[in-house]
């Protein structure tokens, strides 16, 4: 295979062109207010699987595709940074819940009005329908794909 067919494959295939999207966010969010922070990626993965109503250290650590050792670890440093806290679960109190503080409330709500512009920006270059089909789509290829994931 020539290196140009080759190169016409790669910037054409599905991963690219998610990498390519994946990446400018990435960068755009590296921006926003909670970069003085210093967050890792494992860290913002947290905030990304966390539940507004909070999620107990279990199904946190079956979403994020970790052990419930690594999860309580990343959950330590994000108390740390004062963006979560732990709460006694009422259904069983041999376990908690993990919950925003505020601090973190306000960097996820931040986040959402990102991609709230984000799609608007899209919508204006494709059209409210194409938009809505694209992330259908991208809702089932996500469900496919991290099914653990809401």
């Amino acid at each position: 295979m020539t290196s140009d067919l080759l190169d016409e494959k790669r910037s054409a295939s599905f991963g690219r062109l998610v990498t390519r999207i994946a990446a400018r966010i990435q960068k755009d969010l590296a921006t926003r207010p909670d970069q003085d922070l210093a967050l890792s990626a494992s860290q913002k993965s947290v905030l990304i699987q966390l539940e507004a109503r909070g999620n107990s250290a279990t199904s946190l650590a079956l979403r994020l595709g970790i052990s419930k050792q690594a999860t309580s670890k990343l959950v330590q440093d994000l108390e740390q940074k004062e963006l979560v806290f732990r709460q006694t679960d009422p259904d069983d109190g041999r376990s908690s819940i993990i919950q925003f503080t505020q601090k973190g409330r306000n960097i996820v709500q931040d986040t959402v009005q990102y991609f709230e512009n984000l799609e608007s920006k899209i919508s204006d270059e494709l059209g409210k329908e194409d938009l809505q089909l694209t992330k259908e789509k991208i809702a089932a290829i996500a469900g496919f794909l991290d099914p653990h994931g809401f």
